[in-house]
Protein backbone atom coordinates (compact mmCIF):
# COMPACT_ATOMS: atom_id res chain seq x y z
CA UNK A 1 0.00 0.00 0.00
CA UNK A 2 1.34 3.51 -0.77
CA UNK A 3 -0.30 7.03 0.70
CA UNK A 4 -3.17 7.82 -0.61
CA UNK A 5 -3.58 5.30 -2.79
CA UNK A 6 -6.75 5.24 -5.15
CA UNK A 7 -9.80 3.22 -4.51
CA UNK A 8 -9.52 -0.53 -5.66
CA UNK A 9 -11.59 -1.02 -8.89
CA UNK A 10 -15.30 -1.87 -8.17
CA UNK A 11 -14.90 -3.55 -11.52
CA UNK A 12 -11.66 -5.42 -10.74
CA UNK A 13 -12.85 -6.70 -7.84
CA UNK A 14 -16.73 -7.91 -8.78
CA UNK A 15 -14.81 -9.56 -11.31
CA UNK A 16 -12.40 -11.49 -9.10
CA UNK A 17 -15.00 -12.20 -7.08
CA UNK A 18 -16.86 -13.73 -9.42
CA UNK A 19 -13.82 -15.98 -10.51
CA UNK A 20 -13.56 -16.71 -6.91
CA UNK A 21 -16.75 -18.01 -6.33
CA UNK A 22 -17.02 -20.34 -9.62
CA UNK A 23 -13.99 -21.93 -9.03
CA UNK A 24 -15.39 -22.70 -5.27
CA UNK A 25 -18.33 -24.29 -6.49
CA UNK A 26 -16.75 -26.46 -8.60
CA UNK A 27 -17.94 -24.82 -12.28
CA UNK A 28 -16.10 -25.44 -15.27
CA UNK A 29 -15.21 -24.36 -18.95
CA UNK A 30 -17.24 -26.24 -21.27
CA UNK A 31 -14.90 -25.33 -24.43
CA UNK A 32 -17.31 -23.82 -26.45
CA UNK A 33 -17.44 -20.41 -25.17
CA UNK A 34 -19.63 -20.94 -21.68
CA UNK A 35 -19.50 -21.82 -17.87
CA UNK A 36 -21.06 -24.59 -16.64
CA UNK A 37 -22.01 -23.81 -12.57
CA UNK A 38 -21.71 -26.67 -9.60
CA UNK A 39 -23.98 -29.77 -10.17
CA UNK A 40 -24.48 -28.67 -13.85
CA UNK A 41 -22.33 -31.56 -16.29
CA UNK A 42 -20.40 -29.58 -18.53
CA UNK A 43 -21.35 -30.31 -22.03
CA UNK A 44 -18.02 -32.00 -23.69
CA UNK A 45 -16.02 -30.24 -27.00
CA UNK A 46 -17.82 -32.32 -30.14
CA UNK A 47 -14.91 -34.02 -31.89
CA UNK A 48 -13.02 -34.08 -28.28
CA UNK A 49 -11.90 -36.85 -26.04
CA UNK A 50 -10.04 -33.82 -23.74
CA UNK A 51 -11.46 -33.87 -20.04
CA UNK A 52 -12.99 -29.83 -19.88
CA UNK A 53 -10.71 -27.32 -17.92
CA UNK A 54 -11.20 -24.50 -15.79
CA UNK A 55 -11.47 -21.25 -17.59
CA UNK A 56 -7.96 -19.76 -18.11
CA UNK A 57 -8.07 -16.36 -16.79
CA UNK A 58 -5.30 -13.50 -18.58
CA UNK A 59 -3.74 -10.07 -16.90
CA UNK A 60 -5.89 -8.92 -20.03
CA UNK A 61 -9.44 -9.32 -18.21
CA UNK A 62 -7.75 -8.03 -14.93
CA UNK A 63 -5.72 -4.74 -15.51
CA UNK A 64 -6.58 -2.17 -17.90
CA UNK A 65 -3.80 -2.42 -21.04
CA UNK A 66 -3.54 -3.41 -24.03
CA UNK A 67 -1.75 -5.83 -26.54
CA UNK A 68 1.93 -4.50 -28.48
CA UNK A 69 2.85 -6.12 -31.40
CA UNK A 70 6.24 -5.92 -33.26
CA UNK A 71 8.27 -8.31 -35.47
CA UNK A 72 9.37 -10.06 -32.78
CA UNK A 73 6.01 -11.03 -31.52
CA UNK A 74 3.14 -9.65 -28.80
CA UNK A 75 3.57 -8.07 -25.36
CA UNK A 76 0.81 -6.97 -22.84
CA UNK A 77 1.38 -3.17 -21.64
CA UNK A 78 -0.15 -2.27 -18.44
CA UNK A 79 0.18 2.11 -18.36
CA UNK A 80 -1.27 4.69 -16.00
CA UNK A 81 0.08 7.81 -14.67
CA UNK A 82 1.31 8.23 -11.31
CA UNK A 83 -1.60 10.54 -10.09
CA UNK A 84 -3.28 7.75 -10.42
CA UNK A 85 -2.01 5.38 -8.43
CA UNK A 86 -0.95 7.74 -5.18
CA UNK A 87 -2.03 11.63 -4.54
CA UNK A 88 0.31 13.88 -5.02
CA UNK A 89 2.13 16.53 -3.00
CA UNK A 90 -0.15 19.72 -4.38
CA UNK A 91 2.31 18.93 -7.87
CA UNK A 92 4.82 16.73 -8.87
CA UNK A 93 7.88 18.54 -9.40
CA UNK A 94 11.26 17.60 -11.13
CA UNK A 95 14.23 16.75 -8.24
CA UNK A 96 16.22 19.86 -7.27
CA UNK A 97 19.46 20.05 -5.77
CA UNK A 98 19.83 21.75 -2.46
CA UNK A 99 16.28 20.76 -1.79
CA UNK A 100 17.41 17.49 0.53
CA UNK A 101 15.03 16.59 3.35
CA UNK A 102 15.62 15.39 6.85
CA UNK A 103 15.64 11.64 7.06
CA UNK A 104 15.05 10.45 10.85
CA UNK A 105 15.69 6.93 10.73
CA UNK A 106 16.34 5.40 14.38
CA UNK A 107 13.98 2.91 15.47
CA UNK A 108 12.95 4.43 18.60
CA UNK A 109 11.71 7.48 16.49
CA UNK A 110 9.93 5.77 14.49
CA UNK A 111 7.98 3.35 16.98
CA UNK A 112 7.12 6.31 18.97
CA UNK A 113 5.37 7.68 16.26
CA UNK A 114 3.72 5.16 15.43
CA UNK A 115 2.82 2.99 17.82
CA UNK A 116 0.77 0.24 16.39
CA UNK A 117 1.50 -3.63 16.32
CA UNK A 118 3.70 -3.08 13.50
CA UNK A 119 7.47 -3.30 14.90
CA UNK A 120 9.88 -0.70 13.49
CA UNK A 121 12.55 -1.98 14.95
CA UNK A 122 12.29 -5.21 13.08
CA UNK A 123 13.45 -5.66 9.74
CA UNK A 124 10.51 -4.80 7.26
CA UNK A 125 11.34 -7.69 5.24
CA UNK A 126 12.25 -10.40 7.40
CA UNK A 127 10.12 -9.33 10.46
CA UNK A 128 13.34 -10.31 12.68
CA UNK A 129 14.93 -8.24 15.03
CA UNK A 130 17.03 -5.97 13.74
CA UNK A 131 21.07 -5.08 13.96
CA UNK A 132 21.90 -2.81 17.05
CA UNK A 133 22.07 0.59 15.41
CA UNK A 134 25.35 2.75 15.95
CA UNK A 135 25.10 5.85 17.60
CA UNK A 136 23.77 8.33 15.53
CA UNK A 137 21.58 11.52 15.79
CA UNK A 138 18.18 10.95 14.56
CA UNK A 139 18.33 13.13 11.95
CA UNK A 140 20.52 12.86 9.13
CA UNK A 141 21.23 14.65 6.16
CA UNK A 142 22.20 12.57 3.00
CA UNK A 143 26.65 13.70 1.72
CA UNK A 144 26.90 17.65 1.22
CA UNK A 145 29.12 16.59 -1.68
CA UNK A 146 27.11 14.47 -4.38
CA UNK A 147 28.85 11.66 -6.01
CA UNK A 148 30.42 12.24 -9.65
CA UNK A 149 27.59 10.05 -11.07
CA UNK A 150 24.21 11.77 -9.38
CA UNK A 151 25.95 14.76 -10.42
CA UNK A 152 25.48 13.94 -13.95
CA UNK A 153 22.65 12.55 -13.79
CA UNK A 154 21.09 15.76 -12.31
CA UNK A 155 22.45 17.54 -15.87
CA UNK A 156 20.19 15.06 -18.04
CA UNK A 157 16.64 17.04 -19.22
CA UNK A 158 14.17 15.38 -16.52
CA UNK A 159 12.07 14.03 -19.32
CA UNK A 160 15.22 11.81 -20.74
CA UNK A 161 15.34 10.20 -17.10
CA UNK A 162 14.03 6.62 -16.93
CA UNK A 163 13.22 4.59 -14.18
CA UNK A 164 13.40 1.13 -14.07
CA UNK A 165 13.07 -2.34 -12.36
CA UNK A 166 12.78 -5.54 -14.20
CA UNK A 167 11.14 -8.89 -12.30
CA UNK A 168 12.69 -12.52 -13.56
CA UNK A 169 12.40 -16.10 -13.54
CA UNK A 170 14.43 -16.55 -11.03
CA UNK A 171 18.62 -16.77 -10.43
CA UNK A 172 20.84 -16.66 -13.00
CA UNK A 173 20.07 -15.92 -16.78
CA UNK A 174 16.70 -17.04 -16.48
CA UNK A 175 13.90 -14.63 -18.30
CA UNK A 176 12.48 -11.39 -17.86
CA UNK A 177 8.80 -11.66 -17.86
CA UNK A 178 8.42 -8.28 -16.33
CA UNK A 179 9.43 -4.72 -17.30
CA UNK A 180 8.52 -1.50 -15.02
CA UNK A 181 9.46 1.93 -15.90
CA UNK A 182 8.79 5.03 -15.20
CA UNK A 183 9.02 8.68 -16.82
CA UNK A 184 8.39 12.69 -16.21
CA UNK A 185 5.92 13.91 -18.83
CA UNK A 186 5.87 17.53 -17.69
CA UNK A 187 3.58 17.46 -14.78
CA UNK A 188 3.10 13.93 -13.84
CA UNK A 189 4.87 10.84 -14.24
CA UNK A 190 3.65 7.69 -16.94
CA UNK A 191 4.05 4.18 -15.59
CA UNK A 192 5.03 1.22 -17.95
CA UNK A 193 5.03 -2.34 -17.20
CA UNK A 194 5.47 -4.93 -20.18
CA UNK A 195 4.26 -8.13 -18.95
CA UNK A 196 5.33 -11.44 -21.07
CA UNK A 197 2.44 -13.66 -20.85
CA UNK A 198 4.33 -16.79 -21.60
CA UNK A 199 7.81 -16.99 -22.30
CA UNK A 200 7.67 -16.99 -25.96
CA UNK A 201 6.90 -13.12 -25.59
CA UNK A 202 10.39 -12.67 -23.43
CA UNK A 203 11.81 -10.98 -26.95
CA UNK A 204 9.00 -8.49 -27.55
CA UNK A 205 9.37 -7.11 -24.16
CA UNK A 206 12.81 -6.90 -24.59
CA UNK A 207 12.45 -5.16 -28.18
CA UNK A 208 9.76 -3.04 -26.44
CA UNK A 209 12.08 -2.06 -23.50
CA UNK A 210 15.00 -1.21 -25.59
CA UNK A 211 12.96 1.55 -27.44
CA UNK A 212 12.38 2.90 -24.62
CA UNK A 213 16.03 3.26 -23.14
CA UNK A 214 17.26 4.26 -26.74
CA UNK A 215 15.17 7.65 -26.05
CA UNK A 216 16.62 8.26 -22.45
CA UNK A 217 20.16 10.40 -21.47
CA UNK A 218 19.65 8.24 -18.37
CA UNK A 219 18.69 5.52 -16.52
CA UNK A 220 17.67 4.88 -12.70
CA UNK A 221 18.10 1.49 -10.87
CA UNK A 222 18.25 -0.23 -7.48
CA UNK A 223 21.08 -2.74 -8.02
CA UNK A 224 20.97 -2.56 -11.26
CA UNK A 225 24.62 -2.23 -12.44
CA UNK A 226 24.92 -5.67 -10.76
CA UNK A 227 21.67 -7.56 -11.78
CA UNK A 228 19.35 -5.91 -14.06
CA UNK A 229 21.58 -3.96 -16.70
CA UNK A 230 23.62 -7.36 -17.13
CA UNK A 231 20.95 -9.33 -17.36
CA UNK A 232 19.12 -7.90 -19.87
CA UNK A 233 22.37 -7.27 -21.85
CA UNK A 234 22.22 -10.96 -22.11
CA UNK A 235 18.67 -11.72 -22.83
CA UNK A 236 19.02 -9.03 -25.47
CA UNK A 237 21.88 -10.74 -27.18
CA UNK A 238 20.01 -14.12 -26.97
CA UNK A 239 17.20 -12.80 -28.83
CA UNK A 240 20.06 -10.50 -31.21
CA UNK A 241 17.73 -7.50 -30.52
CA UNK A 242 20.22 -4.57 -30.35
CA UNK A 243 20.56 -2.66 -27.12
CA UNK A 244 22.05 1.16 -26.30
CA UNK A 245 22.24 2.11 -22.83
CA UNK A 246 22.09 5.81 -22.10
CA UNK A 247 25.49 7.20 -21.04
CA UNK A 248 24.43 7.86 -17.17
CA UNK A 249 22.92 4.98 -14.97
CA UNK A 250 22.70 5.89 -11.67
CA UNK A 251 22.32 2.86 -9.24
CA UNK A 252 20.74 4.34 -6.26
CA UNK A 253 21.95 1.12 -4.09
CA UNK A 254 25.46 2.36 -3.92
CA UNK A 255 24.82 5.47 -3.25
CA UNK A 256 21.89 4.49 -0.53
CA UNK A 257 24.57 2.81 0.91
CA UNK A 258 27.02 5.29 1.18
CA UNK A 259 24.44 7.59 2.98
CA UNK A 260 22.67 5.34 5.87
CA UNK A 261 24.94 1.98 6.13
CA UNK A 262 24.91 2.06 10.16
CA UNK A 263 22.12 3.57 10.09
CA UNK A 264 19.50 1.68 9.07
CA UNK A 265 18.98 -2.54 9.68
CA UNK A 266 20.30 -3.30 5.78
CA UNK A 267 19.92 -1.48 2.45
CA UNK A 268 16.94 -3.34 0.29
CA UNK A 269 14.73 -1.68 -1.30
CA UNK A 270 11.76 -2.12 1.32
CA UNK A 271 14.14 -1.41 4.25
CA UNK A 272 14.70 2.24 2.66
CA UNK A 273 11.19 2.51 1.98
CA UNK A 274 10.07 2.33 5.64
CA UNK A 275 12.85 4.07 7.21
CA UNK A 276 14.06 6.65 4.84
CA UNK A 277 10.48 7.38 3.17
CA UNK A 278 8.86 6.42 6.18
CA UNK A 279 6.29 4.17 4.88
CA UNK A 280 5.43 0.65 4.55
CA UNK A 281 3.92 -1.52 2.17
CA UNK A 282 0.48 -3.69 2.85
CA UNK A 283 0.27 -6.65 0.69
CA UNK A 284 3.05 -6.75 -1.16
CA UNK A 285 4.63 -10.08 -2.33
CA UNK A 286 7.95 -10.86 -1.02
CA UNK A 287 10.35 -11.10 -3.66
CA UNK A 288 11.44 -14.78 -3.45
CA UNK A 289 8.07 -15.83 -4.41
CA UNK A 290 7.68 -13.71 -7.62
CA UNK A 291 9.59 -16.53 -10.21
CA UNK A 292 7.48 -19.25 -8.21
CA UNK A 293 3.96 -17.40 -8.69
CA UNK A 294 4.99 -16.66 -12.43
CA UNK A 295 5.69 -19.79 -13.35
CA UNK A 296 2.37 -21.14 -11.68
CA UNK A 297 0.80 -18.49 -14.18
CA UNK A 298 2.02 -20.08 -17.34
CA UNK A 299 1.77 -23.48 -16.46
CA UNK A 300 -1.67 -23.20 -14.94
CA UNK A 301 -3.06 -19.06 -15.89
CA UNK A 302 -5.28 -17.52 -13.29
CA UNK A 303 -3.86 -13.53 -13.61
CA UNK A 304 -5.33 -12.62 -10.15
CA UNK A 305 -2.19 -14.45 -9.02
CA UNK A 306 0.22 -12.12 -10.72
CA UNK A 307 -2.03 -9.08 -9.40
CA UNK A 308 0.75 -8.58 -5.88
CA UNK A 309 3.61 -9.05 -8.54
CA UNK A 310 2.61 -6.29 -10.63
CA UNK A 311 1.21 -4.14 -7.43
CA UNK A 312 5.24 -5.04 -6.24
CA UNK A 313 6.96 -3.96 -9.44
CA UNK A 314 4.86 -0.16 -9.26
CA UNK A 315 6.05 0.45 -5.49
CA UNK A 316 9.72 -0.72 -6.92
CA UNK A 317 9.89 2.29 -9.59
CA UNK A 318 7.86 4.81 -7.52
CA UNK A 319 10.20 4.36 -4.43
CA UNK A 320 13.72 4.43 -6.26
CA UNK A 321 12.07 8.30 -7.29
CA UNK A 322 11.20 8.85 -3.97
CA UNK A 323 15.08 7.67 -2.92
CA UNK A 324 16.41 9.54 -5.62
CA UNK A 325 14.77 13.39 -3.74
CA UNK A 326 16.64 12.04 -0.48
CA UNK A 327 19.68 11.65 -2.01
CA UNK A 328 20.16 15.02 -3.90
Amino acid sequence: MIRDAEPRSTRLLKRLGEIARRRSEGGEWNGAGAWSGAGEPAAEPTGSTLAPTRIPVGVEEILPGGELESPFGRVFLHERLRSAVERSPGRWAKPKRGQRAKVRVGPRWMWEADPDPWRWDLDPETGRPAPPMCDEPPETLAPEVLHEELERLLRVPFERVLYLDLETGGLGSSCIFLAGTMRWVGEDYVLRQYFARHYGEEAALIERLADDLATADAVVTFNGKSFDVPLLRDRAARHLIPLSLPGVHADLLHHSRAAWRGKVPNCRLTTLEAYVCQRRRSGDVPGDEVPGLYHGFVRDGGGERLIPVFHHNLLDVITMDELLRRLI
